[in-house]
């Protein structure tokens, strides 16, 4: 797999905290998009599934695999969340994508491992980032035409429910909008979802 960086403990890349992969490579180039460092195909470094999947285990959270554009790497990603449910029966995964399920369906035969992905993951965070729906008040998206999709069910979950996370460090995580509302304008988030 082309891999662009690990995140031990994230409080930004869905409910909870999670260990997050970033996959390299992304065609998709969406304008603003807060990780262009990872739309070049050939940076990143390639590591073996296995070891893929060692390191997100060790760290005992769910996972998130994000991008860069996680379908673009199809056959590994769903070598990667059979391994993973091996390994740990019931773990939650999710997997973002900046393309919609409308444009997945419709180029399913050319993503191997696609019906194997949509079968093991828990939410599918699908659409392309667009600034003009971008807001403080979101959570875990960058922007609102983004929706988090029960593959299983089809069913587009809820995410709009203002919440806050504190980290094992003591660091606390919500939407940058219900912080400031809350605490005043002197905190800051250390990152936007998906941000490096």
């Amino acid at each position: 797999m082309k891999i662009n960086k690990f995140v031990a403990r994230s409080l930004v890349d869905g409910p909870g905290e999670r260990t997050t992969v970033y996959l390299q490579g992304c065609p998709i180039n969406c304008p603003g998009c807060h990780s262009p460092a990872r739309h070049p195909a050939d940076a990143g470094h390639e590591m073996p599934v296995d070891e893929v999947a060692a390191r997100l285990l060790d760290v005992q959270l769910p996972v998130t695999i994000s991008g860069g554009e996680p379908l673009l790497q199809s056959a590994a990603v769903a070598d990667l969340v059979v391994m993973l449910h091996l390994q740990k029966p019931g773990l939650h995964i999710i997997v973002y994508t900046g393309l919609t399920y409308d444009d997945i369906m419709a180029i399913a035969p050319a993503l191997p491992g696609l019906w194997t992905i949509m079968k093991q993951v828990d939410v599918l965070v699908d659409g392309p980032y667009v600034i003009g729906e971008d807001n403080d008040y979101m959570q875990w998206r960058g922007s609102e035409n983004q929706r988090p999709i029960d593959p299983g069910t089809l069913e587009i979950l809820d995410w709009s429910r203002q919440c806050f996370t504190i980290g094992e460090a003591g660091e606390l995580s919500g939407t940058a909008g219900a912080v400031r509302a809350v605490f005043g304008s002197g905190w800051e988030l250390a990152r936007m979802c998906g941000e490096a």
